[in-house]
């Protein structure tokens, strides 16, 4: 049945400056999930973990003197992570990819790390479709972000 076995949690930004597949410093964190208590392993990475790692992001691009624009919701065709993750998954099915738990962990990181090319290609890719598809929503929301 799919869901059994141990999990990992990954969370990390990427950052783009000259279009590289580079990760903001001090942004990754994984850790393996401990999904005992059921088959969900969505108990390990809560909301308020994700919302504490978010603002403290947010907070650095700002202090960076970077805007921060949200893509649109409900758009997974404007989100190059299910590529990025694909990219991982492939990694994962080679055979000895790893050989214990405690070893996933590093492995996830250093196949993050293989993946960063990729995920270049991937935002000059959707840069233009950001460019056409994105621009009415990010008109639409600075206006509602005034009106508060």
């Amino acid at each position: 049945k799919s869901g059994k076995g141990r999990r990992v949690c990954i969370i990390g930004a990427g950052k783009r400056g000259h279009l590289c597949g580079e990760w903001v410093s001090n942004t990754q964190q994984v850790w393996a999930a401990d999904n005992a208590a059921s088959i969900d392993y969505h108990g390990n990475f809560t909301a308020t973990l994700f919302e504490q790692w978010f603002d403290n992001l947010v907070e650095r691009a700002r202090e960076c003197g970077h805007k921060v624009l949200y893509t649109p919701p409900y758009h997974p065709e404007l989100q190059p992570i299910d590529l990025i993750w694909s990219s991982i998954e492939l990694r994962r099915r080679r055979p000895r990819w790893w050989s214990c738990l405690n070893e996933l962990p590093t492995t996830c990181k250093a196949s993050l790390v293989a993946t960063g090319s990729k995920r270049t290609s991937m935002f000059r890719r959707l840069r233009g479709v950001h460019r056409e598809q994105v621009s009415d929503y990010i008109a639409a929301a600075t206006k509602q972000q005034k009106g508060k």
